[in-house]
């Protein structure tokens, strides 16, 4: 379960920033033993402005410099911000290596913690930021380690994404938020069209004999971004002009979306306990059609058993 939800994290991350950032998962870091930033951000050039992506609330600013962003299943003890704070000297080492300028800022780490950490908050020293909104905590300049406390947020607009990457009782009340937004609100569209994006993680413990209310709504949400996406297309507004896509992009972003679905699968199929022989890997990873990759993800995602968990073909 914790591994499903780091993947959705962090695909859920690329999918709200990829419009402002080049968004790279899994960015390997030299080390004696292999690290791995979770989300590593760098603004595009032509970034749009805050009021162009309204979901991105105060994500916006959180990424608007190269920065890395580490969401956790539990709270981090003292030892894992240590683990995180090398993580982010290697990032910057390599980064200055890299291009050859030892001058180079320390990217900026968001470490988005569940719950208030309190030994880490202690032993970093870390104070409450001005200017932030609650909940957002900074150890200084020196290791420029920021810890967002996804409990301690105000429920606004503002903090609804990273509320988002919660735990599920908060991923359930953010959803009945985005559910109640007016038909008139400018970002339900956008809303809709990320919560069809990551439908597959949220539909992981579905029970089909007796759907919760939360089940429900979520299927009422999909079926409202289904309508969403035909009455696009009725309109001829390419989704990729919807997200202000630059032209003649559309044929690499659509590659780059199967290949990130594709690896959203076969992590799903790992977290379940499915075996991944050569040919079902092969299979997941040549496929370029994400009509059937997220086929394959919901039904990797919500089979009752890992032996049903996905029937190529079907």
């Amino acid at each position: 379960m914790r591994k499903l939800l780091d993947v959705y994290c962090k695909h859920l991350l690329q999918e709200a920033l990829d419009p402002v950032d080049e968004v790279e998962l899994e960015k390997p870091i030299a080390s004696p033993d292999s690290q791995f930033v979770d989300v590593f951000c760098v603004p595009r050039p032509n970034r749009p402005a805050p009021q162009d992506v309204p979901i991105l609330g105060v994500v916006w600013k959180m990424s608007a410099e190269t920065c890395s962003f580490e969401p956790c299943s539990k709270s981090p003890t003292v030892h894992d911000l240590r683990t995180l704070g090398r993580k982010q000297l290697s990032l910057h080492l390599q980064l200055c290596k890299e291009s050859g300028n030892r001058e180079l800022p320390l990217p900026k780490q968001w470490v988005l913690s569940p719950g208030r950490p309190h030994g880490g908050l202690k032993g970093l020293k870390a104070t409450p930021m001005e200017g932030w909104p609650t909940g957002f905590y900074s150890s200084g300049a020196f290791l420029d380690m920021w810890i967002v406390v996804l409990s301690e947020l105000p429920l606004t607009e503002e903090t609804r994404l990273l509320r988002l990457l919660g735990p599920k009782k908060m991923q359930q009340k953010v959803l009945a938020e985005i559910q109640g937004l007016p038909k008139n609100d400018l970002s339900r569209e956008w809303w809709l069209e990320i919560v069809g994006e990551m439908v597959y993680f949220f539909d992981e413990n579905r029970d089909r004999r007796k759907p919760s209310e939360e089940q429900l709504a979520m299927t009422k949400l999909r079926q409202e971004f289904e309508q969403f996406k035909e009455s696009l297309i009725r309109k001829g507004e390419a989704r990729g002009e919807a997200r202000g896509k630059a032209e003649g992009k559309a044929e690499g972003k659509a590659e780059g979306k199967a290949e990130g679905k594709a690896d959203a699968l076969l992590a799903v199929m790992a977290a379940r306990g499915v075996a991944v022989t050569d040919l079902v890997r092969k299979a997941v990873m040549t496929c370029q059609d994400p009509a059937t990759l997220d086929r394959w993800l919901v039904q990797a995602a919500t089979a009752p058993s890992p032996d049903a968990a996905i029937v190529f073909g079907a």
